[in-house]
Order: C-alpha cells, then sequence, then structure tokens
C-alpha cells in the first residue's frame, strides 16, 4: 500500500527469482497478490528509493519467530521429535542448528553467527 504521494514500487524476489515488481503511483492504491513458495522473499522499491527494503518469510508451519533485540525467540507447542532450526541475518546468510524435542520439556538452543 502507498501511504504518500510519491511513486513506489513493490519488487518481489525468493530464490534470485523476480516474483512480481508491482507499481503504485496513486497515494492509498494497495495491490494483493499472494505468495505460495516457501522461504525468504525480499522487497524493495524500484523507484530509486534503494533504503525501502523488508523481507518476509513465508512458511507452510507457524514454528517461525523473529528475535527479540538480544536475540532471544520462542517457539511453542513443537511436537515431539528432531527438527533443524534454522536462522537468518540479512548480512551474515543463514546457519543451522539439530535439535530434539521430548513431551513435557523445554529445549534451549544456542547459536552464534561467525
Amino acid at each position: 500500500s502507498n501511504q504518500d504521494a510519491a511513486l513506489h514500487t513493490a519488487k518481489a524476489s525468493q530464490h534470485k527469482k523476480n516474483l512480481f515488481n508491482a507499481a503504485f503511483p496513486i497515494k492509498g492504491m494497495t495491490i494483493k497478490k499472494k505468495i505460495t513458495k516457501s522461504g525468504m522473499v525480499e522487497f524493495s522499491c524500484e523507484a530509486g528509493h534503494h533504503w525501502m527494503k523488508a523481507f518476509v518469510y513465508v512458511s507452510p508451519h507457524p514454528y517461525v519467530d523473529v528475535t527479540s533485540l538480544d536475540g532471544d525467540f520462542e517457539l511453542p507447542k513443537i511436537p515431539p521429535g528432531t527438527y533443524t532450526l534454522k536462522a537468518w541475518h540479512e548480512v551474515l546468510g543463514e546457519i543451522h542448528a539439530t535439535f530434539t524435542i521430548t513431551p513435557g520439556t523445554t529445549t534451549d538452543i544456542e547459536m552464534s553467527f561467525p
């Protein structure tokens, strides 16, 4: 949605593939697009506003969180099993950690970007 009178675009790309590039020339204009493939989607404005950028993670499950400023996160109600946790940072990339959830317990996971 364009909140001002300037021309903006919403370019969305995922896995280096362009999903769409929609123009918003009118204040208050809204366009709805559905993204169905899982993974990180990068949004940018191609109308000369290089500082306008956003990242959205599309997930087929509810076990996704954004860390607090000190890096803490919670993923409640994960079913018992062994999983791979992925942490992503715009500059530092992606790291992984494997962990196991057992019934009735809380699991602490520590991850650090190199």
